[in-house]
């Protein structure tokens, strides 16, 4: 994949996008510094059990999703979402090993003048960039296990 291609498609898919799946919140929100997405899916306290499970043992160490859980939380400050007693977000990023975080290349390549590891990575398909299709995908896969138990 070529980087400018990228950088288009980052333009097209927007910085927040909000769905509902099954009944769950899911939130996906550009990371305003690095240009990665990271996808949340939100749990209510309408299902007192799932929460405790989740908030209090090791279940969310169990859900499968690219990179794992990296967050778990009752608001999402950095992201301007404001905290609800009853609702937690757990959620993922997208800047993992050979992910590819488009504004980090901009910025890097500022600074240094000279092209940067991370767009040649991109270019030879070493890194890949987590699209929103695919962020998308992995907030339902988390919802799917959640509901499987």
């Amino acid at each position: 994949m070529i980087f400018d291609n990228v950088l288009e498609i980052v333009k097209q898919e927007g910085d927040k996008h909000r769905f509902s799946y099954k009944g769950f919140d899911c939130l996906i929100i550009r990371h305003p510094e690095k240009g990665h997405l990271n996808g949340y899916v939100a749990i209510t306290k309408l299902s007192p059990k799932l929460y405790k499970e989740i908030y209090y043992n090791d279940f969310v160490d169990r859900i499968d999703c690219h990179g794992g859980i990296t967050y778990i939380g009752k608001g999402l400050k950095y992201w301007k979402i404001k905290k609800k007693k009853s609702v937690m977000w757990i959620g993922f990023d997208c800047y993992h090993y050979m992910d590819f975080a488009p504004y980090w290349v901009i910025r890097s390549e500022k600074i240094l003048k000279r092209q940067c590891v991370d767009r040649k990575e991109l270019e030879s398909g070493e890194s890949q960039y987590r699209n929103l299709d695919y962020v998308i995908e992995e907030c339902k896969g988390i919802v799917n296990q959640i509901l499987e138990g």
